[in-house]
């Protein structure tokens, strides 16, 4: 695998209409397709482009709802629609047991009966419809390697921002700066400050605290309130990504940029 694709599906916060909930899919060299995330807007999405049916695993970065209520849809659409079960399941990753849990508990109320071929109740766990596979190091033929690394976003709660091979790093929900050594990084933003209560980094916060030369390889995503009304590249970053924008990375080379869409 000499390079590899990143597609977003939506860049938005929780509540964005326009962008969507944040998502995107990493296609390779091979059949495998990995979708990060799941939010409640993703389904409607990947339907709709018709990625869905190359999709063959997911990955949940915590248990906030805008990044797994998704799976319900999907997981649903795969079992039903596509035949996807057994052994013919997608998979689904998740880095710690915690998010691994409080997403099963909370899918299971909704997803955990259904009716089998005669007709009959059929209790069924959230393994019914994926493969679970907890790790922080994952490995998919044909695909880079990702590294899940814990992220500060609401107090203890579990979170993982993602070190992808080939130098890009993916913050998830955070309130941290992100590390300055990657090549490309997509990160988390919101353009207001609330105070010590936040659980997501403010736009202002990043434009004292992040260096010049890594503003310029910084792309925002999980925008907000306020997105459209901010001309980030003016403050150095690479600006904000867009439901669509796809992204060559390179594992020979060092430089990552976007592919016109």
């Amino acid at each position: 695998m000499a390079s590899y694709q990143i597609e977003w599906v939506g860049t938005g916060s929780g509540l964005n209409p326009v962008l969507g909930n944040t998502a995107f899919i990493i296609r390779g060299s091979g059949d495998r397709q990995l979708l990060v995330d799941c939010g409640a807007t993703v389904p409607t999405a990947i339907l709709k482009s018709g990625a869905i049916v190359g999709i063959t695993d997911y990955l949940i970065t915590h248990a906030h709802g805008d990044h797994f209520h998704g799976l319900e849809a999907a997981g649903f659409y795969n079992y039903f629609a596509l035949g996807r079960r057994g052994d013919r399941r997608p998979n689904l990753f998740f880095a710690g047991s915690g998010v691994a849990a409080a997403v099963a508990t909370a899918l299971e109320a909704s997803m955990g009966l259904i009716v089998n071929d005669t007709g009959e109740d059929l209790p069924v766990s959230l393994s019914e419809y994926f493969n679970i596979i907890t790790t922080d190091r994952i490995q998919i033929p044909g695909l880079p390697e990702i590294r899940c690394v814990g992220r500060k976003h609401v107090g203890s709660l579990e979170n993982f921002g993602l070190e992808i091979e080939g130098g890009v790093f993916y913050s998830g929900d955070t309130v941290e700066v992100p590390p300055a050594e990657p090549n490309l990084i997509f990160q988390d933003c919101q353009f207001f400050d609330g105070g010590p209560g936040d659980v997501h980094i403010s736009f202002s916060r990043l434009c004292r605290e992040v260096p010049a030369a890594v503003k310029a390889r910084t792309h925002l995503v999980h925008v907000g309130g306020g997105w459209d009304k901010v001309d980030t590249q003016a403050e150095g970053f690479a600006g904000i990504v867009k439901p669509g924008d796809r992204f060559e990375i390179s594992l020979e080379e060092t430089p990552a940029a976007p592919v016109a869409t």
